[in-house]
């Protein structure tokens, strides 16, 4: 089996700028990420890791994704007076683990 020449996987409407931006301004992050592809593994504190960053990038200081879904959905329902599309959403907490789990495996291979 061959693997593809670059896998890509994105966020709706969160571009590689805005995460590379949210990356370096925070500085908090760089570290633990240098260590992607040492281990095939996900580590519980390694996700937590993960989560924070995620929850920077749509806006918000919290350590959980989940909250942060919620409070997003609230604010799009609130506006809109309707279901948002579902995709603008962040990922729950099991999305964001299993697109965690693929980064790591593709790091862990690269590497």
């Amino acid at each position: 089996m061959r693997l593809p020449e670059m896998i890509v996987s994105s966020f709706f409407r969160k571009g590689k700028e805005k995460c590379w931006n949210t990356l370096k301004d925070s500085g908090k992050f760089e570290e633990p990420l240098k260590f992607l592809g040492n281990s095939e593994i996900l580590s519980d504190h390694f996700f937590a890791i993960i989560q924070k960053f995620f929850c920077r990038l749509y806006g918000y200081n919290i350590k959980n994704i989940d909250v942060v879904r919620f409070k997003v959905f609230q604010i799009k329902h609130s506006r809109q007076k309707k279901i948002p599309d579902l995709a603008s959403l962040p990922p729950c907490q099991l999305v964001l683990c299993y697109h965690s789990m693929k980064a790591i495996a593709v790091a862990y291979i690269w590497k």
